[in-house]
């Protein structure tokens, strides 16, 4: 893991230890019951190695961005399933939205903070909505 993205995990609590990038391919995205990309390139070269995933598909922005409104629009949702169906139902309310982190490699310790910050922040959205899904 880079240096700096390493740091970053660590004051946010996590541990790199272990870490080992690997390349989504056909199998880990078609067994995936949720796949968060951080850019859109990213999620189309996901979905030309398996196009079925299209509905479990979205950037980490898209996917915060819908669980939020989700949550606005008080949503019937009560199982993970429910979630992914309403989110690609209504994937077009974060067409407006950026939906790309920025990539903060090569870039300074401040920039890898900003992102790193800003991931937090998505996933802290993402999981309060689905970490209560899971536990049911």
């Amino acid at each position: 893991m880079e240096p700096h993205a390493a740091a970053e995990l660590m004051r946010l609590g996590g541990d790199p230890d272990g870490f080992v990038a690997r390349r989504v391919d056909a199998q880990i995205a078609g067994d995936a019951d949720l796949i968060l990309a951080m850019t859109r390139e990213v999620r189309a070269d996901v979905l030309k190695e398996q196009p079925r995933a299209m509905k479990r598909a979205f950037t980490l922005l898209e996917f915060a961005y819908l669980c939020r409104y989700a949550v606005e629009q008080d949503a019937p949702i009560y199982t993970v399933e429910d979630l992914l169906a309403y989110a690609a139902r209504h994937r077009s309310q974060a067409a407006g939205i950026e939906q790309d982190v920025p990539d903060p490699i090569g870039r300074s310790p401040e920039v890898h903070r900003e992102v790193a910050d800003l991931i937090a922040v998505n996933v802290n959205v993402v999981s309060a909505l689905l970490v209560p899904l899971l536990r049911d």
